[in-house]
């Protein structure tokens, strides 16, 4: 499709473009990985690019102000770059048409999601957000690994954000 094409030819032009660019127009890479990389088959040699603008995205981006009010958090988290990438993301989890109880196989998934977790700044709240969100779908793929990292994010006792996560 036109969408795998746009991909091919432009993913390592903005690989390659420099940090500013990130800095500066995140939003509108975000919304464009997403859209230009649901079509790549899991595996493809196209998704090392996919991996690197993830990466790329999540270091560099704008600083964004965390939501005012727990009823902006979702419209935060789906408007804000990292929570566009964070889509993104589930997006290449359903390229591998993970099983249940198959488990988030060691490698780029696994990591992109333990680095999103591990970032700090307001910017992380959304791709948290995002991720908790798809609660049911981690648990079911990997019980162990959910219970290890997401769940925690809904203690109200222990985590920072729990009331944004929530909602």
């Amino acid at each position: 499709g036109t969408e795998y094409n746009s991909w091919h030819f432009i993913a390592p032009l903005i690989v390659n473009a420099g940090l500013n660019l990130y800095r500066e127009e995140s939003w509108p890479i975000a919304h464009w990985a997403k859209e230009s990389s649901a079509d790549i088959k899991a595996g493809a040699d196209e998704e090392k690019d996919f991996w690197t603008i993830f990466k790329l995205l999540l270091n560099n981006n704008k600083v964004f102000k965390e939501p005012s009010h727990i009823n902006d958090a979702v419209n935060y988290a789906i408007n804000n770059p990292v929570g566009i990438i964070t889509e993104a993301l589930l997006e290449r989890f359903n390229a591998y048409k993970l099983k249940s109880n198959e488990g988030i196989p060691d490698g780029p998934l696994k990591d992109s999601c333990i680095e999103l977790l591990s970032l700090e700044g307001p910017a992380s709240i959304a791709g948290i957000i995002i991720l908790a969100s798809r609660l049911h779908y981690f648990y079911a793929v990997d019980p162990a690994w959910t219970e290890e990292n997401l769940i925690p994010l809904f203690n109200w006792e222990s985590s920072e954000h729990c009331d944004l996560i929530w909602s």
